[in-house]
């Protein structure tokens, strides 16, 4: 019987610079890493994001059909958390957006292409 979603695993091309961008302009903790496999795990709330080697990498961002899944993280400041990512240097797909149906968002993307949303909840369909 499935229990629970253990992690989720990103397939990239150059792991060292997505091991830099995830630890260092994210701020992600490191849970478990194998750099002799490109294998590295983040912890992420009750579920990590895995980065591993062996994907293939996009000039900007991916469309849908590259980006099989877009991770979304969810930041209890997330206008601070967009101030420092762009102080950082970390690029954004789109800004803060402020959604009619309860939250906000922000979509940036990673060294390969990938695209992450950070997203804050703000009415009270908070879970």
């Amino acid at each position: 019987m499935i229990r629970r979603l253990a992690f989720v695993q990103l397939s990239v091309q150059h792991w060292p610079i997505a091991l830099e961008f995830y630890r260092d302009l994210l701020g992600l903790t490191v849970a478990q890493i194998a750099e002799n496999e490109q294998w590295v795990a983040f912890n992420v709330g009750d579920v990590q994001l895995v980065i591993y080697g062996g994907g293939v990498a996009a000039n900007g961002p991916k469309t849908v059909e590259q980006n099989a899944f877009v991770p979304n993280l969810a930041c209890d400041d997330l206008a601070g958390t967009v101030a420092t990512l762009e102080s950082r240097g970390v690029p954004f797909v789109s800004r803060l957006q402020i959604r009619p149906d309860g939250y906000r968002l922000a979509t940036i993307v990673d060294p390969e292409g990938n695209q992450i949303q950070l997203f804050e909840w703000t009415g009270a369909q908070v879970p």
